[in-house]
């Protein structure tokens, strides 16, 4: 509600919005709406895993990105900096499963039959990305 409201101001204020920058699908999403009932263009868009996110993007060609597995990067993070603060050795570098999923990529991902807080992608996740059980 409240990123619906800032985005109508926002509507209000700016002759032109040529992108919208969240790290959420539930920020993005209530703003591409608001773009939509303004009948403005709908802006390149960010967000994470929200299929209801996905779900408008598709469903009105509009050009967004996903970053998905936030939950695989918050749990790995976390095993780092434990060893980190034990002194272990750290690897330079950390393989992340999935690059960003872009606009074409993203009907590949989005499951229009699941509910708006179904994750995109986690149905697709790696096995060894896979929490351990």
């Amino acid at each position: 509600v409240k990123a619906k409201a800032i985005m109508e101001a926002f509507v209000q204020q700016y002759d032109q919005i040529d992108g919208v920058w969240a790290d959420s699908g539930m920020l993005s999403l209530p703003a591409l709406e608001v773009l939509k009932e303004a009948g403005r263009p709908l802006a390149p868009s960010t967000a994470d895993q929200f299929n209801g996110y996905a779900k408008f993007v598709v469903s009105n060609d509009a050009r967004g990105f996903i970053y998905p597995y936030p939950a695989w990067q918050s749990r790995e993070a976390v095993k780092y900096a434990i060893k980190a603060v034990q002194g272990e050795e750290l690897p330079k570098y950390i393989k992340v499963p999935v690059d960003a999923i872009g606009p074409d990529q993203i009907k590949e991902y989005v499951k229009m039959d699941k509910p708006d807080f179904w994750w995109v992608g986690d149905d697709q996740m790696p096995e060894e990305f896979l929490p351990e059980l």
